[in-house]
């Protein structure tokens, strides 16, 4: 169930496998062998692909049906989903959540200094 729900939550936020692998640091057919079910999925990776997602980890391990899962959890209307964002939005919440904890500081007082002027 959980490789359903791995494939569930990517197409929903209309993401590649190509793009998943990047984030979590394995290769395309690792990340394709967890949607598949041939490759069995560590805590540590779950743990990366709920703080991506921005889910708690019962979203992955709930046998639930398969609605939008990841807007439900969201308390707010004003929330804006990763199916929302175009691919260079995307990319940049990947980006930034790779980078070392510096360099996100930087980042943000970049585009709050950008965004000011």
């Amino acid at each position: 169930m959980l490789n359903k729900k791995l494939k569930l939550f990517r197409t929903q936020n209309k993401l590649s496998q190509q793009h998943l692998a990047d984030v979590l640091g394995v290769e395309r057919s690792t990340y394709c062998g967890y949607e598949t079910g041939r490759r069995k999925v560590n805590i540590e990776t779950l743990l990366k692909l709920a703080e991506f997602y921005n889910l708690p980890m019962d979203s992955f391990l709930n046998e639930s049906s398969n609605r939008n899962i990841a807007e439900e959890n969201y308390e707010s209307a004003d929330i804006i989903y990763l199916s929302q964002l175009s691919k260079e939005e995307r990319d940049l919440i990947v980006y930034y959540r790779l980078a070392q904890k510096q360099n996100k500081k930087a980042v943000v007082n970049l585009l709050k200094d950008k965004s000011e002027k």
